[in-house]
Protein backbone atom coordinates (compact mmCIF):
# COMPACT_ATOMS: atom_id res chain seq x y z
CA UNK A 1 0.00 0.00 0.00
CA UNK A 2 2.85 2.14 0.53
CA UNK A 3 4.76 1.44 -2.22
CA UNK A 4 1.12 2.02 -4.34
CA UNK A 5 1.12 5.70 -3.16
CA UNK A 6 4.83 6.34 -3.09
CA UNK A 7 4.19 5.74 -7.02
CA UNK A 8 0.83 7.63 -7.28
CA UNK A 9 2.75 10.76 -5.64
CA UNK A 10 5.88 10.47 -8.17
CA UNK A 11 4.12 9.98 -11.11
CA UNK A 12 1.85 13.11 -9.95
CA UNK A 13 5.26 14.72 -8.94
CA UNK A 14 6.23 13.83 -12.35
CA UNK A 15 3.04 15.16 -14.31
CA UNK A 16 3.46 18.75 -12.02
CA UNK A 17 6.94 19.18 -13.07
CA UNK A 18 5.35 18.58 -16.96
CA UNK A 19 2.88 20.96 -16.67
CA UNK A 20 5.29 23.55 -15.02
CA UNK A 21 7.79 23.25 -17.87
CA UNK A 22 4.70 23.90 -20.06
CA UNK A 23 3.83 26.66 -18.49
CA UNK A 24 6.83 28.17 -18.76
CA UNK A 25 6.58 28.09 -22.61
CA UNK A 26 7.94 24.81 -23.48
CA UNK A 27 5.92 22.77 -25.89
CA UNK A 28 3.06 25.78 -25.92
CA UNK A 29 1.04 24.57 -28.89
CA UNK A 30 -2.22 24.87 -28.19
CA UNK A 31 -4.85 27.08 -26.09
CA UNK A 32 -4.34 30.78 -25.03
CA UNK A 33 -0.41 31.56 -25.73
CA UNK A 34 -0.19 34.97 -24.55
CA UNK A 35 -2.03 37.42 -22.71
CA UNK A 36 -0.97 40.41 -21.03
CA UNK A 37 -3.04 43.13 -19.03
CA UNK A 38 -3.63 45.17 -21.87
CA UNK A 39 -5.95 42.44 -24.06
CA UNK A 40 -9.46 43.52 -24.41
CA UNK A 41 -11.46 42.47 -21.82
CA UNK A 42 -13.74 40.63 -23.89
CA UNK A 43 -14.84 36.98 -24.56
CA UNK A 44 -14.20 35.34 -28.04
CA UNK A 45 -16.83 33.44 -30.44
CA UNK A 46 -16.05 30.82 -32.77
CA UNK A 47 -16.75 27.95 -34.67
CA UNK A 48 -14.01 24.87 -35.12
CA UNK A 49 -13.95 23.33 -39.01
CA UNK A 50 -15.36 19.94 -38.68
CA UNK A 51 -16.64 20.35 -35.20
CA UNK A 52 -20.99 20.61 -34.37
CA UNK A 53 -19.98 22.81 -31.41
CA UNK A 54 -19.77 26.74 -30.91
CA UNK A 55 -17.90 27.77 -28.40
CA UNK A 56 -17.73 31.45 -25.96
CA UNK A 57 -14.09 31.60 -24.04
CA UNK A 58 -12.39 34.16 -21.93
CA UNK A 59 -8.90 35.61 -22.91
CA UNK A 60 -7.42 32.28 -20.69
CA UNK A 61 -9.05 30.09 -22.73
CA UNK A 62 -11.67 29.06 -20.56
CA UNK A 63 -15.14 27.87 -21.67
CA UNK A 64 -17.71 30.66 -20.83
CA UNK A 65 -20.50 29.15 -22.67
CA UNK A 66 -21.23 26.79 -25.82
CA UNK A 67 -23.65 25.55 -27.87
CA UNK A 68 -24.01 21.95 -29.27
CA UNK A 69 -25.54 22.09 -33.11
CA UNK A 70 -26.93 19.42 -35.41
CA UNK A 71 -24.67 20.74 -38.30
CA UNK A 72 -21.11 21.06 -39.16
CA UNK A 73 -20.00 25.17 -39.71
CA UNK A 74 -21.45 26.67 -42.98
CA UNK A 75 -18.90 29.43 -41.96
CA UNK A 76 -20.16 32.22 -40.40
CA UNK A 77 -21.77 32.21 -36.52
CA UNK A 78 -23.04 35.48 -34.81
CA UNK A 79 -23.92 36.50 -31.07
CA UNK A 80 -26.88 38.95 -31.09
CA UNK A 81 -27.71 41.13 -28.25
CA UNK A 82 -30.19 39.08 -27.11
CA UNK A 83 -28.26 36.28 -26.44
CA UNK A 84 -29.48 34.57 -29.53
CA UNK A 85 -26.72 32.69 -31.47
CA UNK A 86 -27.23 32.86 -35.68
CA UNK A 87 -25.10 30.49 -37.35
CA UNK A 88 -24.70 29.09 -40.92
CA UNK A 89 -25.13 25.17 -41.08
CA UNK A 90 -23.71 22.56 -43.71
CA UNK A 91 -26.54 20.78 -45.62
CA UNK A 92 -25.30 17.88 -47.88
CA UNK A 93 -25.58 18.84 -51.56
CA UNK A 94 -24.07 17.10 -54.24
CA UNK A 95 -25.53 19.60 -57.24
CA UNK A 96 -23.87 22.84 -55.68
CA UNK A 97 -20.44 21.43 -53.86
CA UNK A 98 -17.58 24.08 -53.06
CA UNK A 99 -15.48 25.54 -50.58
CA UNK A 100 -17.62 27.40 -47.82
CA UNK A 101 -20.65 25.63 -49.02
CA UNK A 102 -23.80 25.94 -46.11
CA UNK A 103 -26.95 25.33 -46.96
CA UNK A 104 -29.11 27.03 -44.05
CA UNK A 105 -28.90 29.53 -41.26
CA UNK A 106 -30.39 28.79 -37.92
CA UNK A 107 -31.10 31.01 -34.61
CA UNK A 108 -30.40 29.12 -31.26
CA UNK A 109 -31.41 30.41 -28.19
CA UNK A 110 -28.94 31.16 -25.13
CA UNK A 111 -29.48 27.79 -23.89
CA UNK A 112 -29.24 26.00 -27.46
CA UNK A 113 -32.96 25.92 -28.52
CA UNK A 114 -33.75 26.17 -31.99
CA UNK A 115 -35.83 29.22 -32.45
CA UNK A 116 -35.42 29.56 -36.39
CA UNK A 117 -34.19 27.71 -39.53
CA UNK A 118 -34.17 28.67 -42.93
CA UNK A 119 -32.81 26.43 -45.55
CA UNK A 120 -31.81 27.33 -49.48
CA UNK A 121 -29.77 23.98 -50.56
CA UNK A 122 -31.32 22.81 -54.03
CA UNK A 123 -30.54 22.09 -57.39
CA UNK A 124 -30.45 25.13 -58.20
CA UNK A 125 -29.61 27.21 -55.67
CA UNK A 126 -27.16 27.11 -52.21
CA UNK A 127 -26.06 29.52 -49.35
CA UNK A 128 -23.04 29.73 -48.33
CA UNK A 129 -19.93 31.38 -46.29
CA UNK A 130 -21.70 34.28 -44.44
CA UNK A 131 -24.90 35.65 -43.65
CA UNK A 132 -25.79 39.49 -42.41
CA UNK A 133 -28.53 40.18 -39.83
CA UNK A 134 -29.65 43.32 -40.58
CA UNK A 135 -31.31 45.99 -38.12
CA UNK A 136 -34.72 45.05 -38.71
CA UNK A 137 -33.93 41.37 -37.96
CA UNK A 138 -33.95 40.35 -41.46
CA UNK A 139 -31.44 38.04 -42.81
CA UNK A 140 -29.40 38.87 -46.03
CA UNK A 141 -28.18 35.60 -47.19
CA UNK A 142 -24.96 34.76 -49.47
CA UNK A 143 -26.41 32.49 -52.32
CA UNK A 144 -24.68 30.44 -55.13
CA UNK A 145 -26.72 29.77 -58.36
CA UNK A 146 -26.41 27.41 -60.29
CA UNK A 147 -25.94 27.64 -64.53
CA UNK A 148 -26.03 24.86 -66.77
CA UNK A 149 -23.39 25.27 -69.45
CA UNK A 150 -25.73 26.15 -72.59
CA UNK A 151 -27.45 29.37 -70.35
CA UNK A 152 -23.73 30.42 -69.33
CA UNK A 153 -22.68 30.36 -73.69
CA UNK A 154 -26.18 31.77 -74.40
CA UNK A 155 -25.00 34.80 -72.15
CA UNK A 156 -22.18 35.37 -74.22
CA UNK A 157 -19.32 33.28 -72.15
CA UNK A 158 -16.41 32.27 -73.78
CA UNK A 159 -16.19 28.45 -74.26
CA UNK A 160 -12.50 28.24 -73.67
CA UNK A 161 -13.43 30.20 -69.86
CA UNK A 162 -15.65 27.21 -69.03
CA UNK A 163 -14.78 23.93 -66.80
CA UNK A 164 -17.64 21.66 -66.75
CA UNK A 165 -21.03 21.63 -67.27
CA UNK A 166 -22.29 24.40 -64.64
CA UNK A 167 -21.28 28.18 -63.08
CA UNK A 168 -21.83 29.01 -59.53
CA UNK A 169 -23.16 32.61 -60.17
CA UNK A 170 -23.07 35.14 -56.81
CA UNK A 171 -26.72 36.29 -55.48
CA UNK A 172 -28.57 38.09 -52.02
CA UNK A 173 -31.91 37.56 -50.66
CA UNK A 174 -33.35 39.28 -47.67
CA UNK A 175 -35.23 36.90 -45.89
CA UNK A 176 -37.95 38.49 -43.34
CA UNK A 177 -37.97 35.50 -40.50
CA UNK A 178 -41.51 34.13 -40.10
CA UNK A 179 -42.56 30.77 -38.35
CA UNK A 180 -39.97 27.82 -37.21
CA UNK A 181 -38.84 27.09 -40.44
CA UNK A 182 -40.25 29.56 -43.35
CA UNK A 183 -39.70 33.12 -44.12
CA UNK A 184 -40.81 35.72 -46.92
CA UNK A 185 -38.07 36.78 -49.66
CA UNK A 186 -38.84 40.47 -49.29
CA UNK A 187 -35.47 41.68 -51.83
CA UNK A 188 -33.15 40.06 -53.87
CA UNK A 189 -30.19 41.05 -56.22
CA UNK A 190 -28.40 38.67 -58.84
CA UNK A 191 -25.21 39.05 -60.03
CA UNK A 192 -26.77 37.70 -63.25
CA UNK A 193 -28.68 40.54 -64.18
CA UNK A 194 -25.57 42.74 -64.56
CA UNK A 195 -23.26 40.92 -66.89
CA UNK A 196 -20.72 42.32 -69.63
CA UNK A 197 -18.96 41.02 -72.15
CA UNK A 198 -16.80 41.66 -75.03
CA UNK A 199 -16.73 37.91 -76.60
CA UNK A 200 -19.78 37.83 -78.55
CA UNK A 201 -21.23 40.67 -80.24
CA UNK A 202 -24.18 39.14 -81.18
CA UNK A 203 -25.58 39.15 -77.61
CA UNK A 204 -27.03 42.41 -77.35
CA UNK A 205 -28.26 41.95 -74.13
CA UNK A 206 -24.88 41.85 -72.67
CA UNK A 207 -22.07 42.79 -75.12
CA UNK A 208 -20.54 46.48 -74.65
CA UNK A 209 -17.06 47.56 -73.84
CA UNK A 210 -15.61 46.62 -70.56
CA UNK A 211 -13.97 49.52 -69.70
CA UNK A 212 -16.84 51.57 -70.39
CA UNK A 213 -19.20 49.59 -68.08
CA UNK A 214 -17.65 49.39 -64.51
CA UNK A 215 -20.80 48.94 -62.92
CA UNK A 216 -21.36 45.52 -64.33
CA UNK A 217 -19.62 41.98 -64.11
CA UNK A 218 -17.04 41.00 -66.54
CA UNK A 219 -19.00 37.77 -67.87
CA UNK A 220 -15.24 36.02 -69.08
CA UNK A 221 -12.88 37.38 -66.45
CA UNK A 222 -11.26 35.00 -64.56
CA UNK A 223 -7.58 34.72 -62.75
CA UNK A 224 -4.84 32.02 -62.40
CA UNK A 225 -6.22 28.59 -61.29
CA UNK A 226 -9.24 29.78 -60.18
CA UNK A 227 -10.67 29.25 -64.11
CA UNK A 228 -13.47 26.91 -62.37
CA UNK A 229 -17.04 26.56 -62.08
CA UNK A 230 -17.31 28.37 -58.76
CA UNK A 231 -16.53 31.72 -60.73
CA UNK A 232 -16.90 34.27 -58.49
CA UNK A 233 -16.91 32.90 -54.80
CA UNK A 234 -18.04 35.72 -52.82
CA UNK A 235 -16.67 35.04 -49.07
CA UNK A 236 -18.56 37.99 -46.89
CA UNK A 237 -21.33 40.25 -47.04
CA UNK A 238 -21.51 43.27 -45.02
CA UNK A 239 -24.02 45.97 -44.62
CA UNK A 240 -24.46 49.50 -43.96
CA UNK A 241 -27.29 50.83 -42.44
CA UNK A 242 -26.28 54.64 -42.22
CA UNK A 243 -25.77 54.35 -46.44
CA UNK A 244 -28.43 51.52 -46.76
CA UNK A 245 -25.37 49.88 -49.44
CA UNK A 246 -24.24 46.12 -49.08
CA UNK A 247 -20.32 45.01 -49.75
CA UNK A 248 -19.28 41.98 -51.06
CA UNK A 249 -15.70 40.30 -50.27
CA UNK A 250 -15.34 38.51 -54.13
CA UNK A 251 -12.26 36.50 -54.02
CA UNK A 252 -11.72 35.20 -56.76
CA UNK A 253 -12.53 38.72 -58.66
CA UNK A 254 -9.86 40.03 -55.69
CA UNK A 255 -12.44 42.95 -55.48
CA UNK A 256 -14.94 44.15 -52.98
CA UNK A 257 -18.79 45.12 -54.41
CA UNK A 258 -20.74 47.61 -53.07
CA UNK A 259 -24.33 47.39 -54.32
CA UNK A 260 -27.41 49.64 -53.11
CA UNK A 261 -29.99 48.43 -50.90
CA UNK A 262 -32.31 51.15 -51.10
CA UNK A 263 -33.72 49.78 -54.48
CA UNK A 264 -36.59 47.21 -55.26
CA UNK A 265 -36.15 43.80 -56.04
CA UNK A 266 -37.33 45.09 -59.78
CA UNK A 267 -35.23 47.92 -59.56
CA UNK A 268 -31.91 45.81 -58.09
CA UNK A 269 -32.50 43.90 -61.13
CA UNK A 270 -31.78 46.47 -63.52
CA UNK A 271 -29.06 49.49 -63.80
CA UNK A 272 -29.59 50.52 -60.45
CA UNK A 273 -28.68 47.19 -59.65
CA UNK A 274 -25.24 47.46 -61.16
CA UNK A 275 -22.33 48.22 -58.63
CA UNK A 276 -21.81 51.21 -57.43
CA UNK A 277 -18.17 50.59 -56.02
CA UNK A 278 -15.58 47.67 -56.64
CA UNK A 279 -12.21 47.81 -55.31
CA UNK A 280 -9.22 45.62 -55.40
CA UNK A 281 -8.73 44.70 -58.84
CA UNK A 282 -9.55 47.68 -61.46
CA UNK A 283 -8.06 44.56 -64.27
CA UNK A 284 -11.45 43.24 -63.57
CA UNK A 285 -13.22 46.37 -65.63
CA UNK A 286 -10.69 46.97 -67.81
CA UNK A 287 -9.38 50.62 -65.55
CA UNK A 288 -5.63 48.95 -64.96
CA UNK A 289 -2.50 46.39 -64.89
CA UNK A 290 -0.81 43.78 -62.83
CA UNK A 291 0.48 46.82 -60.78
CA UNK A 292 -2.72 48.42 -59.63
CA UNK A 293 -4.30 45.20 -58.14
CA UNK A 294 -4.26 45.86 -53.90
CA UNK A 295 -6.70 42.65 -53.30
CA UNK A 296 -5.35 38.84 -53.43
CA UNK A 297 -7.77 35.92 -52.61
CA UNK A 298 -9.45 38.25 -49.92
CA UNK A 299 -11.89 37.54 -46.79
CA UNK A 300 -14.14 39.49 -44.67
CA UNK A 301 -14.30 42.92 -45.96
CA UNK A 302 -16.59 44.61 -43.59
CA UNK A 303 -17.68 48.58 -42.18
CA UNK A 304 -16.13 49.66 -39.31
CA UNK A 305 -19.34 50.64 -37.53
CA UNK A 306 -19.73 54.27 -35.89
CA UNK A 307 -18.34 54.32 -32.38
CA UNK A 308 -15.38 52.81 -33.33
CA UNK A 309 -11.17 54.07 -33.79
CA UNK A 310 -11.62 54.78 -38.15
CA UNK A 311 -14.85 54.28 -38.08
CA UNK A 312 -16.75 54.64 -41.99
CA UNK A 313 -13.43 52.86 -43.48
CA UNK A 314 -13.62 49.20 -44.73
CA UNK A 315 -11.14 46.61 -43.03
CA UNK A 316 -10.27 43.97 -44.91
CA UNK A 317 -8.64 40.43 -44.44
CA UNK A 318 -5.86 40.25 -47.63
CA UNK A 319 -4.91 36.87 -47.71
CA UNK A 320 -2.30 36.99 -50.23
CA UNK A 321 -2.88 34.45 -52.41
CA UNK A 322 -1.37 34.88 -55.97
CA UNK A 323 0.69 38.37 -54.85
CA UNK A 324 3.06 38.97 -57.34
CA UNK A 325 6.43 37.51 -55.34
CA UNK A 326 5.65 35.87 -52.16
CA UNK A 327 2.85 35.13 -51.04
CA UNK A 328 1.91 37.07 -47.47
CA UNK A 329 -1.09 38.20 -45.72
CA UNK A 330 -2.00 41.59 -44.53
CA UNK A 331 -4.87 42.99 -42.81
CA UNK A 332 -5.51 46.39 -44.34
CA UNK A 333 -8.04 49.38 -44.14
CA UNK A 334 -9.74 51.22 -47.03
CA UNK A 335 -11.29 55.20 -46.79
CA UNK A 336 -13.41 55.14 -50.14
CA UNK A 337 -13.77 58.59 -51.29
CA UNK A 338 -17.67 59.77 -51.63
CA UNK A 339 -18.85 62.78 -53.40
CA UNK A 340 -21.27 65.29 -52.17
CA UNK A 341 -23.57 63.55 -54.65
CA UNK A 342 -23.49 60.00 -52.87
CA UNK A 343 -21.20 58.80 -55.97
CA UNK A 344 -18.25 56.94 -55.27
CA UNK A 345 -15.56 58.63 -57.23
CA UNK A 346 -12.60 57.32 -59.91
CA UNK A 347 -9.46 58.52 -60.91
CA UNK A 348 -8.36 60.29 -64.00
CA UNK A 349 -7.70 56.41 -65.09
CA UNK A 350 -11.19 55.57 -64.07
CA UNK A 351 -10.27 53.56 -61.03
CA UNK A 352 -12.11 53.72 -58.37
CA UNK A 353 -10.46 55.54 -55.35
CA UNK A 354 -8.16 55.45 -52.88
CA UNK A 355 -5.14 54.28 -55.01
CA UNK A 356 -3.89 52.48 -52.17
CA UNK A 357 -4.22 51.57 -48.46
CA UNK A 358 -5.27 53.68 -45.56
CA UNK A 359 -3.39 51.30 -43.48
CA UNK A 360 -2.12 47.94 -43.69
CA UNK A 361 -0.36 45.75 -41.54
CA UNK A 362 1.74 42.51 -42.37
CA UNK A 363 4.35 41.00 -39.92
CA UNK A 364 7.48 42.41 -39.95
CA UNK A 365 9.09 39.68 -42.13
CA UNK A 366 5.95 39.37 -44.38
CA UNK A 367 6.32 35.95 -45.67
CA UNK A 368 6.42 34.81 -41.83
CA UNK A 369 2.53 35.26 -42.06
CA UNK A 370 0.36 33.71 -44.50
CA UNK A 371 -3.55 32.66 -44.42
CA UNK A 372 -3.72 31.25 -47.92
CA UNK A 373 -7.88 30.85 -47.31
CA UNK A 374 -10.71 32.24 -44.78
CA UNK A 375 -9.92 33.86 -42.03
CA UNK A 376 -10.79 37.55 -40.81
CA UNK A 377 -9.96 40.65 -39.02
CA UNK A 378 -12.38 42.82 -36.47
CA UNK A 379 -11.46 46.41 -35.16
CA UNK A 380 -11.98 46.52 -31.41
CA UNK A 381 -13.17 49.79 -29.59
CA UNK A 382 -10.07 49.90 -27.22
CA UNK A 383 -7.85 51.04 -31.04
CA UNK A 384 -6.97 47.24 -30.90
CA UNK A 385 -7.36 44.86 -34.35
CA UNK A 386 -8.48 40.85 -33.34
CA UNK A 387 -6.59 39.38 -36.50
CA UNK A 388 -7.90 35.45 -37.38
CA UNK A 389 -5.54 33.66 -39.39
CA UNK A 390 -8.43 31.04 -39.95
CA UNK A 391 -5.65 28.69 -42.14
CA UNK A 392 -3.92 27.90 -38.89
CA UNK A 393 -6.44 28.51 -36.34
CA UNK A 394 -4.72 30.99 -34.51
CA UNK A 395 -6.42 34.34 -33.24
CA UNK A 396 -3.98 36.91 -32.36
CA UNK A 397 -4.71 40.56 -31.07
CA UNK A 398 -2.70 43.40 -31.56
CA UNK A 399 -2.45 47.27 -30.13
CA UNK A 400 -1.52 50.55 -31.76
CA UNK A 401 2.25 49.75 -32.21
CA UNK A 402 1.25 46.32 -33.89
CA UNK A 403 2.44 44.56 -30.54
CA UNK A 404 0.58 41.30 -29.66
CA UNK A 405 -0.96 41.05 -26.57
CA UNK A 406 -3.58 37.89 -27.16
CA UNK A 407 -2.90 34.97 -28.94
CA UNK A 408 -4.54 31.45 -29.10
CA UNK A 409 -4.74 28.28 -30.90
CA UNK A 410 -8.00 26.80 -31.54
CA UNK A 411 -6.61 22.70 -29.82
CA UNK A 412 -9.94 21.05 -32.26
CA UNK A 413 -8.73 19.84 -35.31
CA UNK A 414 -10.67 18.33 -37.67
CA UNK A 415 -12.87 15.65 -36.74
CA UNK A 416 -13.73 16.64 -33.76
CA UNK A 417 -10.45 15.80 -31.71
CA UNK A 418 -8.83 18.08 -29.45
CA UNK A 419 -5.10 18.37 -29.81
CA UNK A 420 -3.07 18.53 -26.55
CA UNK A 421 -0.28 20.42 -25.24
CA UNK A 422 3.00 19.41 -27.15
CA UNK A 423 0.58 18.10 -29.48
CA UNK A 424 0.94 20.30 -32.84
CA UNK A 425 -3.02 20.50 -34.57
CA UNK A 426 -1.38 19.61 -38.26
CA UNK A 427 -2.83 17.00 -40.20
CA UNK A 428 -0.86 13.70 -41.44
CA UNK A 429 1.18 15.81 -44.45
CA UNK A 430 1.81 18.76 -41.62
CA UNK A 431 -0.66 21.15 -42.49
CA UNK A 432 -2.93 22.77 -40.62
CA UNK A 433 -5.81 20.48 -39.18
CA UNK A 434 -7.80 23.21 -36.78
CA UNK A 435 -9.01 26.12 -39.44
CA UNK A 436 -11.82 28.46 -38.05
CA UNK A 437 -13.37 30.58 -40.49
CA UNK A 438 -13.78 33.37 -38.52
CA UNK A 439 -13.69 34.65 -34.83
CA UNK A 440 -15.54 36.98 -33.12
CA UNK A 441 -14.87 39.14 -29.70
CA UNK A 442 -17.36 40.94 -27.40
CA UNK A 443 -16.90 43.50 -24.58
CA UNK A 444 -17.64 41.78 -21.01
CA UNK A 445 -20.54 44.63 -21.11
CA UNK A 446 -22.30 43.36 -24.01
CA UNK A 447 -25.93 43.40 -23.84
CA UNK A 448 -26.44 39.53 -24.25
CA UNK A 449 -24.23 38.81 -21.36
CA UNK A 450 -26.60 40.61 -18.61
CA UNK A 451 -27.72 38.43 -16.27
CA UNK A 452 -25.67 35.23 -17.88
CA UNK A 453 -24.18 32.54 -16.30
CA UNK A 454 -20.41 33.35 -17.25
CA UNK A 455 -18.86 31.27 -14.75
CA UNK A 456 -15.13 30.14 -16.68
CA UNK A 457 -14.79 26.49 -17.05
CA UNK A 458 -12.40 24.23 -18.45
CA UNK A 459 -10.18 24.73 -20.70
CA UNK A 460 -10.61 22.89 -24.36
CA UNK A 461 -7.78 21.46 -24.30
CA UNK A 462 -6.01 18.75 -21.77
CA UNK A 463 -8.85 18.56 -19.12
CA UNK A 464 -9.18 21.95 -18.47
CA UNK A 465 -5.32 22.50 -17.18
CA UNK A 466 -4.32 26.04 -18.08
CA UNK A 467 -0.55 25.81 -20.12
CA UNK A 468 1.22 29.49 -20.18
CA UNK A 469 2.78 31.53 -17.65
CA UNK A 470 2.86 34.27 -19.38
CA UNK A 471 -0.88 34.59 -18.86
CA UNK A 472 -0.65 36.13 -14.96
CA UNK A 473 -0.18 39.82 -14.67
CA UNK A 474 0.75 39.53 -11.46
CA UNK A 475 3.83 38.44 -9.22
CA UNK A 476 2.46 35.81 -7.30
CA UNK A 477 4.20 33.02 -5.01
CA UNK A 478 2.34 30.19 -4.19
CA UNK A 479 4.43 27.35 -1.27
CA UNK A 480 4.90 25.06 -0.26
CA UNK A 481 4.35 23.14 -3.39
CA UNK A 482 3.84 19.66 -3.62
CA UNK A 483 1.44 20.84 -0.20
CA UNK A 484 0.32 18.35 2.40
CA UNK A 485 -2.99 20.71 2.78
CA UNK A 486 -1.64 23.56 4.05
CA UNK A 487 -0.52 26.55 1.60
CA UNK A 488 0.49 30.16 1.69
CA UNK A 489 0.06 32.18 -1.12
CA UNK A 490 1.55 35.53 -1.43
CA UNK A 491 1.10 38.76 -3.98
CA UNK A 492 2.39 41.47 -5.18
CA UNK A 493 -1.56 42.87 -5.67
CA UNK A 494 -4.72 42.11 -3.07
CA UNK A 495 -6.05 38.88 -2.76
CA UNK A 496 -9.60 38.86 -2.79
CA UNK A 497 -10.62 35.85 -3.69
CA UNK A 498 -9.08 32.25 -4.40
CA UNK A 499 -10.27 29.19 -6.14
CA UNK A 500 -9.34 25.46 -7.12
CA UNK A 501 -10.30 23.68 -10.14
CA UNK A 502 -9.87 20.14 -10.50
CA UNK A 503 -8.78 18.19 -13.27
CA UNK A 504 -12.34 18.34 -14.98
CA UNK A 505 -12.97 22.36 -14.77
CA UNK A 506 -14.91 22.01 -11.71
CA UNK A 507 -14.83 24.25 -8.83
CA UNK A 508 -13.58 22.66 -5.65
CA UNK A 509 -12.65 25.56 -3.20
CA UNK A 510 -14.09 29.11 -3.22
CA UNK A 511 -13.14 31.40 -0.26
CA UNK A 512 -12.78 35.53 -0.09
CA UNK A 513 -10.26 37.24 1.66
CA UNK A 514 -8.63 41.25 1.96
CA UNK A 515 -4.85 40.68 1.98
CA UNK A 516 -1.82 39.99 0.28
CA UNK A 517 -0.69 37.35 1.98
CA UNK A 518 -2.89 34.04 2.83
CA UNK A 519 -2.95 30.77 4.43
CA UNK A 520 -5.24 27.70 3.27
CA UNK A 521 -6.14 24.76 4.54
CA UNK A 522 -7.11 22.21 2.24
CA UNK A 523 -8.62 19.77 4.37
CA UNK A 524 -11.29 18.45 2.26
CA UNK A 525 -10.15 18.13 -0.84
CA UNK A 526 -8.16 14.25 -2.24
CA UNK A 527 -5.31 13.96 -3.14
CA UNK A 528 -4.37 15.41 -6.99
CA UNK A 529 -3.37 18.36 -9.19
CA UNK A 530 -5.72 21.38 -9.18
CA UNK A 531 -5.59 24.86 -10.74
CA UNK A 532 -5.47 27.72 -8.68
CA UNK A 533 -7.42 31.06 -9.34
CA UNK A 534 -6.55 34.33 -7.31
CA UNK A 535 -8.89 36.85 -8.03
CA UNK A 536 -10.63 34.49 -10.74
CA UNK A 537 -7.23 34.92 -13.22
CA UNK A 538 -5.23 31.81 -13.31
CA UNK A 539 -1.99 31.71 -11.49
CA UNK A 540 -0.70 28.14 -10.42
CA UNK A 541 -1.01 24.72 -10.31
CA UNK A 542 -0.88 23.04 -7.13
CA UNK A 543 -0.26 19.55 -6.67
CA UNK A 544 -1.86 18.16 -3.11
CA UNK A 545 -0.58 14.99 -1.66
CA UNK A 546 -1.36 14.16 1.60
Amino acid sequence: MIKHEFKLFVGLLFLLILLNNRANGQDNTVGTIIKTGDAYNSYTLFSPGGNKVVYLIDNYGRIVHQWETEYYPGMAVYLMEDGSLFRAGKVPNVKIPGGGAGGNVIKYSWSGDVIWKYTISDDFSRSHHDFEVLPNGNILMLIWERYELEEALAKGRNPDKLTGEKLLVEAILEIEPLSYSTGNVVWEWHAWDHLVQDFDETNEETWGVVADNPGRINLNYTNHDRDGYDWQHANSISYNAELDQIMLSVKNFDEIWIIDHSTTTQEASGEKGDLIFRWGNPITYGAGTVEDQMLFAQHDAKWIVSGLPDEGKILIFNNGRYRPGDDYTSVVKIEPTIGEDGIYERSIENRYLPVTYDYEFKAEEPTDFFAYYISGAQQLPNGHILICDGTHGNFFEIDENEEEVWRYINPIILGGFVAEQGQEPVDSRGGPNNPVFRATKYSKDYAAFVGRDLTPGAFIELNGILLSSKLSPTSTNVFPNPTQGVMNVRSDSQINRIQLLNMKGQIVFDKKFHSRTVEILFDRLPKGIYQMLLNQEPVSKILLNR
